[in-house]
């Protein structure tokens, strides 16, 4: 709907009304504010001072301490950046599409380089107490119809007005505010009403603070208004316009979301007596600097200027040569004459110094407790700046410098808590600007690139899979789904892996050999050396197929897999025809021992069998001759043959079963498990044979001998 002009005066009335409440209200910190950062790029002696000492030819010396402590807190959070992280929260909801989202900040962050904004928002905090970032978008070009969000620094955030008295999440309306040249301005907008110069003179009556003899004041306001379409509850959305001190330039435009998309950051932000207090860690510093700046200033002027002290001398003694004196304390004059009377004619001594000793050494103590006053103002001492005594342990330095990193914290907690409302704006913004489906890059948290199919909602589902090529086939709908937003704060991701290599190759020292493999594509990896990621790729393919992961609908990934289960299945074929011959030896080597050792029972146990046997058959032959024996001599010598000739024939018995046995134990080795039992039975077989050939031979002779008795 057209407006008409008396609605666009409304408007700009408005707008002007609003603009002075805000200005009006902050003023009295914002000019604090304004003399921070003015005194910590130098501007550190007061003009009346600095007036009068230069009147007077002493020296203002600036000994800045505070630039350094600035960098320092700076830096710090330049090393330990904050990282938005999206989580789901329900609706739908999933971890999958909030990693997707991630990256999309990610890719919007790299895409528009963020970093910058947030570390120039974070440096105008900790020297002026408060820092600005915005959001807005752009075409990806000029041939494309597709947006990009953009993350951009507001380098003035004096440039920044907000509605007082309301917090800023809650905040209706905001300036964004320039003063462009009248050159600048008439090449920007000459088509505009303002553009002549009658109209600069007679809207300058008006509001001379938006126009000014060199200047033209153009603002981008943004403000709150009620959203026509019909709902369960009112809603409001965000208006942008461009304007100056007597119309529109630009807009209106409804922007995503329903906050404004301009983000501004404090350091201490208090309520002191219904007053205002904005401040960064320049502002206790300043009194001390002064002091500081001020006793140096002392301490040169002291030692400087002290071999010209004034010459004292009696009146008339300088006639006709007063120039020569004058000079005496700048100049080189090799001699200076005067007369040795006064005025009066009567005798006076030579001209003499006024000679006084300058304090210097209350001055050298006022210089070190001005420093010492600098530090505990700003809450960072030596160690945090890298300086020590030499007798603090290495526990004592690290303590020290994390009392220093708390005592300054509040700066980057406060940065992130800003960044969280930005990131739960950015989910809002990527709804509305990627709103057809897309071939989305998304950046993963170790900086490598993805892409990925997007659409928002499910009637753009068809669209989405028309775009799904080999390479990319991922879908996911944006559009559904609630999801939040919270702040990581920690080294940055490449710090991180060179840490976890570190870690990692100390756990591998101390793993057993075979879990190494398991986890070596990890650690190359992450490791800094050319073409890691080349050979992780390597060291990842010898892996099971339980650790590979990767897209399964990726024809390549499935190959590989297959190649892997391949690769695996005949080193598991290898290992167990390995183990199986091993086991076949065990078995073979086994059997051999058990057989040698059951023949040598057998043979013992036949030779056992044959002894006692050669006893009953004694014991009968023996009772035989007693039976028939006539004389006791008779028996006794009887006896004693018989013993003898029975323990012979034994020994030998045995000697023959014990050698037979040996030679049966390395036959059965050399010739193998079948013709060791061969022998084996051959041997015990010629062994049963020999004891029953000798037993029929002994007992033949016992029965001749018997015979020969009886006879």
């Amino acid at each position: 709907m057209v407006k008409t002009a008396m609605q666009r005066e409304t408007v700009i009335e408005q707008a002007l009304e609003r603009f002075a409440l805000a200005a009006e209200a902050d003023n009295a910190w914002r000019t604090e504010c304004l003399t921070d950062l003015e005194f910590s790029t130098g501007e550190q002696w007061d003009i009346g001072i600095r007036t009068q000492r230069e009147r007077n030819g002493k020296p203002c010396l600036t000994m800045d301490q505070i630039q350094q402590s600035v960098r320092l807190v700076c830096n710090q959070y330049r090393q330990q950046p904050p990282a938005i992280e999206v989580s789901p929260v329900g609706d739908e909801a999933d971890i999958d599409t909030a990693e997707i989202l991630q990256g999309i900040i990610r890719h919007i962050e790299v895409n528009c380089d963020a970093q910058t904004a947030y570390e120039k928002t974070h440096e105008a905090i900790v020297r002026t107490g408060f820092g600005a970032c915005r959001l807005l978008s752009d075409y990806v070009d000029d041939d494309s119809d597709e947006q990009e969000i953009i993350i951009e620094p507001i380098r003035n955030q004096f440039n920044v007005f907000w509605q007082p008295g309301v917090p800023q999440e809650k905040s209706k309306w905001c300036f964004i505010v320039e003063d462009l040249p009248k050159d600048t301005y008439k090449a920007e907008y000459g088509d505009s009403a303002l553009a002549s110069a009658d109209e600069f003179t007679s809207i300058g009556n008006a509001a001379p603070a938006w126009i000014t003899i060199d200047t033209i004041r153009v603002a981008e306001y943004f403000c709150l208004e009620a959203d026509n379409v019909t709902k369960k509850r009112p809603k409001n959305k965000v208006v942008w316009r461009k304007i100056n001190a007597f119309e529109t330039l630009e807009g209106p435009t409804t922007l995503p979301g329903t906050t404004i998309p301009v983000f501004t950051a404090y350091g201490d932000d208090l309520d002191v007596n219904g007053k205002r207090y904005v401040a960064g860690l320049v502002r206790n510093a300043r009194g001390p600097q002064q002091m500081y700046n001020y006793m140096n200033s002392k301490a040169v002027e002291a030692i400087a200027l002290a071999p010209t002290a004034p010459w004292v001398v009696v009146e008339g003694q300088l006639s006709g040569r007063e120039k020569d004196w004058e000079q005496a304390n700048s100049g080189n004059i090799a001699v200076l004459q005067y007369k040795q009377v006064d005025i009066a004619g009567k005798p006076a001594p030579p001209p003499q110094r006024s000679v006084v000793e300058p304090a210097i050494q209350a001055t050298m103590l006022m210089i070190r407790q001005e420093s010492l006053d600098l530090k505990a103002a700003m809450g960072i001492y030596d160690p945090s700046l890298g300086q020590r005594r030499g007798d603090e342990s290495g526990t004592a330095i690290q303590h020290l410098q994390q009392q220093g990193n708390i005592a300054t914290l509040n700066y980057a907690d406060n940065m992130s808590r800003m960044l969280k409302r930005l990131g739960q704006s950015l989910l809002k913004w990527i709804r509305v600007i990627y709103d057809v489906p897309r071939v989305q890059r998304i950046i993963k948290p170790d900086g490598t690139i993805g892409q990925v199919i997007t659409h928002n909602g499910p009637d753009q589902l068809k669209d989405a899979q028309a775009l799904v090529t080999d390479k990319i086939s991922k879908i996911y709908d944006i559009g559904v789904g609630r999801y939040d937003v919270i702040i990581s704060v920690g080294p940055t991701y490449q710090s991180k892996r060179q840490q976890a290599s570190e870690t990692q190759i100390q756990l591998l020292q101390h793993m057993p050999p075979q879990m190494v493999p398991m986890f070596m594509d990890l650690v190359i990896r992450n490791m800094d050396i050319p073409q890691a990621g080349e050979m992780a790729d390597r060291a990842k393919k010898l892996l099971p197929p339980a650790l590979q992961d990767g897209d399964e609908s990726d024809p390549k990934t499935q190959v590989n897999k297959l190649q892997a289960q391949i690769q695996q299945l005949s080193q598991q074929h290898q290992q167990l025809t390995q183990a199986l011959e091993h086991s076949n030896q065990i078995i073979q080597t086994k059997q051999v021992e058990q057989q040698g050792k059951v023949q040598i029972e057998m043979a013992k146990s036949q030779n056992d069998m044959n002894i006692e046997k050669m006893k009953i058959d004694a014991q009968i032959a023996i009772a035989e001759i007693n039976t028939k024996a006539q004389s006791a001599v008779e028996r006794a010598q009887m006896f004693k043959d018989i013993w003898t000739e029975l323990h012979g024939s034994a020994h030998e018995l045995g000697m023959q079963a014990s050698q037979q046995s040996h030679e049966q134990q390395m036959a059965t080795q050399q010739q193998g498990a079948d013709q060791q039992a061969q022998a084996s039975d051959q041997a015990a077989a010629s062994s049963s044979q020999a004891a029953d050939q000798q037993h029929e031979a002994t007992m033949a002779q016992q029965s001749q001998q018997a015979e020969g008795n009886q006879q």
